[in-house]
């Protein structure tokens, strides 16, 4: 079974098909919470025509969609922005809340993979999605269970973040595991650059930013764990430079993508520690400009966008 991961908060993804194998009729079960009232939950194709399994919200009731004809719903509203579980458990015959008949069950012939959230362009057929939202569910997902056993990582994530509970407030959290967010496709550092930023940290050491390649000119700024203290180290093509003051002229010519939180594996540099960071920044400004969050280039990983524990 493989189980990709589709959940757009603020409607953005890359699109990745996978194939497995898949049950016939899969029991499942998770925990949502959500302030939506429309969108797609979960999705699962047949190999046949309009054949699907779809779990979605709809004017904030849940409702099962079993090929292009049948539907099952509940008259209860779920959007209210608390911990609701969901289970369906079929056995050819009966399901919560509604009647399938052995026939319906057969004719799915469901297939792998199992999205939650929104599916790729290429799985929308017209015929099929004329009753299913074309959106994901802006929420968050918790204990997904398939036939009664725990789902392990997602086989793929696309632009999937951290769900928290407790007090929150404004900025954008990176998870690690080399997740990242690229500010702008083609940066230009030049001879003058200003940096300013917010920063709290839940690992000592970590990329924080860089731009530039893997040789010549770049720019990086990182934690690293010391002996004795923890410093935020800034190198600009391979010289640490610590100075306040005036400084020699110096351009760093680059036009490369502009990283937050960690860089892909490809494009490592020797000089940067192997982490990506984990921690929360606020209030970024580059050259006394806001960066919007909402308006960056891309987001690869398990990075929120909006929101940071606020502890």
């Amino acid at each position: 079974m493989s189980v990709s991961v589709w959940i757009r908060m603020k409607r953005r993804g890359m699109m990745e098909p996978l194939t497995a194998g898949c049950p016939l009729w899969p029991n499942f079960s998770l925990d949502v919470r959500t302030g939506s009232a429309d969108g797609l939950l979960l999705y699962v194709a047949g190999k046949q025509g309009s054949a699907h399994l779809a779990l979605y919200l709809s004017k904030g009731r849940i409702r099962l969609s079993i090929g292009r004809k049948r539907h099952i719903f509940n008259r209860e509203k779920y959007n209210d922005d608390k911990w609701h579980t969901f289970r369906l458990v079929v056995d050819g015959i009966r399901a919560h809340d509604g009647q399938l008949s052995p026939e319906e069950g057969v004719s799915l012939d469901l297939q792998s993979p199992v999205y939650l959230g929104s599916v790729p362009a290429s799985v929308r057929t017209e015929q099929q999605w004329r009753d299913l939202p074309g959106e994901s569910l802006i929420g968050c997902v918790r204990n997904f269970k398939m036939n009664g056993q725990p789902m392990a990582e997602p086989t793929a994530n696309h632009g999937v973040a951290p769900c928290f509970d407790g007090p929150m407030e404004s900025g954008a959290y990176f998870s690690g595991n080399g997740s990242y967010a690229v500010i702008e496709n083609s940066f230009v550092v030049g001879v003058s650059f200003e940096l300013v930023f917010e920063i709290r940290p839940r690992t000592l050491t970590g990329v924080i930013f860089h731009v530039g390649g893997n040789q010549g000119h770049h720019l990086s700024l990182f934690l690293r764990r010391g002996d004795r203290n923890n410093v935020v180290q800034l190198d600009v093509d391979t010289e640490e430079r610590y100075t306040v003051g005036p400084l020699s002229s110096l351009a760093t010519r680059t036009s490369d993508p502009l990283y937050v939180g960690s860089i892909p594996d490809t494009t490592w540099p020797a000089h940067l520690p192997k982490a990506s960071f984990v921690g929360c920044l606020q209030n970024v400004q580059i050259n006394g400009n806001v960066v919007s969050f909402d308006r960056i280039a891309g987001v690869f990983g398990p990075v929120n966008l909006r929101d940071c524990p606020s502890s």
